[in-house]
């Protein structure tokens, strides 16, 4: 079939015709970031390299750099354990940036990750956060760990105050090596937290009191190690294919709908 082009006259458009975002989730505000290593947006392929590119699919939002070598690109994601086989010292991590997260009362945050096989038998923070692995947790802002020492997936977010919020997914309902999506949300406004497992809430609690606001930090938000601690000790071994941050206070959505949205789309996506 021959292709057409209508011509409309005398049609006069006001205000502004809406942008094409590069992923379905993107609202027309209130994303704060995404990075999809299947996305060639974000990766356009092959083995990342020390100081490499990596590109944020939020319009006119600054991208990230790979810290440190030894990452692969597999599967649609980034990939944690050659490097981790190798002896290295030191995690790469991918590093995101200072983000202004502090201050904001509704936030809702996905990752889409490969969990280690065999899982790990201590706290691995690095799978998606920004925080310091020290006693005080003076700098703490947000985390995602991995582990099997009595959670295989954990969130953690610190609000204004220093005050943390916690849960975890039990290692046991976990298979080592597989995919999943997980996603917290910190709501201030209502003084609850929930997580998220596969595209439905899993679990959910009640911040502690006076939480009114996500903690403000001056570390940059990284996935691969905790950003304040890179060493062996913060290593994540696993593969990580997604991370999204979205402002629900500025969006308006529903943090259920976007989590399901999201998951209706990359499920089967990675490997």
């Amino acid at each position: 079939m021959a292709n057409s082009v209508m011509k409309l006259s005398g049609v006069t458009f006001s205000g502004t015709l809406p942008k094409l975002e590069k992923d379905i989730i993107i609202p027309a505000q209130g994303a704060v970031l995404l990075y999809d290593f299947g996305n060639t947006a974000t990766w356009a392929g092959g083995n990342p390299a020390n100081g490499a590119a990596v590109g944020n699919l939020v319009r006119g939002v600054p991208g990230a750099s790979v810290l440190a070598s030894g990452l692969t690109h597999v599967g649609g994601g980034f990939d944690w354990a050659a490097s981790a086989s190798a002896g290295n010292s030191k995690a790469p991590t991918v590093n995101l940036g200072n983000v202004a997260l502090g201050g904001k009362t509704k936030l809702l945050f996905i990752a889409w990750l490969r969990v280690p096989n065999p899982l790990p038998n201590t706290f691995f923070a690095g799978a998606f956060g920004a925080a310091v692995q020290t006693a005080a947790h003076a700098d703490n802002q947000f985390v995602l760990d991995v582990n099997n020492d009595g959670g295989g997936i954990r969130w953690t977010t610190w609000d204004q105050n220093g005050n943390s919020a916690a849960a975890a997914l039990a290692s046991s309902a976990l298979t080592a090596g597989g995919v999943y999506q997980t996603a917290w949300l910190f709501d201030a406004t209502s003084g609850a937290w929930r997580l998220y497992l596969n595209g439905a809430v899993n679990t959910s609690g009640t911040l502690a009191a006076g939480a009114t606001s996500l903690h403000a930090t001056t570390k940059p938000i990284g996935l691969g190690s905790w950003n304040g601690d890179p060493g062996a000790q913060a290593y994540y071994k696993g593969r990580i294919y997604r991370a999204y941050i979205e402002d629900l206070a500025a969006s308006g959505r529903d943090p259920l709908s976007v989590v399901q949205a999201d998951w209706a789309a990359n499920n089967g996506r990675f490997s």
